[in-house]
């Protein structure tokens, strides 16, 4: 059975999201509280990762993923958080994998990412977007599963890699990465937006695949809540996001609003 507070806000969490909303908070012994005046508001987007399944890897690695649930502090409201899909299915050119299979389909989570499918409907739906993460892959007799660098995320290495230029890296870290450099990209096109504006359109640029889309077909609400709290709102697209806000009908208002009334929505 899974803990109790799964999706609970932690102390870490309040503090993203007190930052996120351009607060600043110290911790006291009752807990947090603000140290600043609330209207001198500097408001912050966080781009936090979903975290990671961690090895052994198994080939019903949806199972898993939605066991596993998002890592603190990525259940904070305010944060953009970023879980893996992937598009890396092919290790043909690779001799150390000749007849390997991989375990995400084209177009599916990437065996990698956290869900917050565990969580209480009560707590958020994380994350709300997924980028490539990479993928692994299982044996031909299906006995071993590792992670292929061709299935992996390319990128730059460390100076004392050996001296090499490249490197690969998995899972929602460089997800996450991918997605802040959208969230820059849009930022950088209309300096005016606020980091929540960025973020909602980041999220409003998101479309989920055909192979997310067809474990929507399932026709119970709890089964298209889990596909939420497991895709997010799908994969972003920096180009939608940015054409949303100039040559798409779509409607922007950056403004304030009270959520709650007495404790309720």
């Amino acid at each position: 059975p899974q803990p109790p507070d799964l999706g609970l806000p932690t102390s870490w969490s309040a503090t993203i999201d007190a930052l996120a909303a351009g607060r600043a908070v110290d911790s006291a012994p009752d807990g947090l509280v603000y140290i600043d005046e609330a209207g001198d508001r500097l408001p912050r987007l966080f781009v936090v990762a979903a975290g990671n399944v961690r090895r052994p890897y198994e080939r019903d690695h949806l199972t898993r993923s939605d066991l596993e649930p998002v890592e603190d502090p990525g259940q904070a409201w305010n944060a953009l958080t970023v879980g893996a899909w992937t598009e890396q299915c092919d290790v043909s050119d690779d001799p150390t994998f000749v007849g390997w299979t991989p375990l995400a389909s084209p177009g599916e989570l990437s065996p990698f990412s956290r869900t917050s499918v565990a969580f209480k409907k009560v707590w958020p739906h994380k994350p709300e977007i997924v980028v490539e993460g990479g993928n692994a892959a299982a044996s031909p007799a299906g006995t071993t599963i590792d992670t292929p660098p061709g299935l992996q995320v390319l990128t730059t290495a460390m100076p004392s890699l050996n001296g090499r230029l490249l490197t690969t890296a998995s899972g929602t870290s460089p997800a996450a990465a991918q997605a802040a450099y959208m969230a820059a990209g849009v930022a950088a096109a209309y300096p005016s937006l606020w980091p929540e504006t960025v973020r909602a359109l980041l999220v409003h640029s998101a479309r989920w695949t055909d192979r997310m889309l067809a474990s929507t077909q399932v026709p119970t609400r709890q089964a298209k809540v889990a596909a939420l709290r497991r895709y997010g709102w799908g994969v972003p697209a920096l180009d939608r996001a940015i054409r949303s806000a100039s040559d798409a009908v779509t409607l922007v208002v950056q403004d304030s609003i009270r959520p709650y009334d007495d404790g309720k929505m």
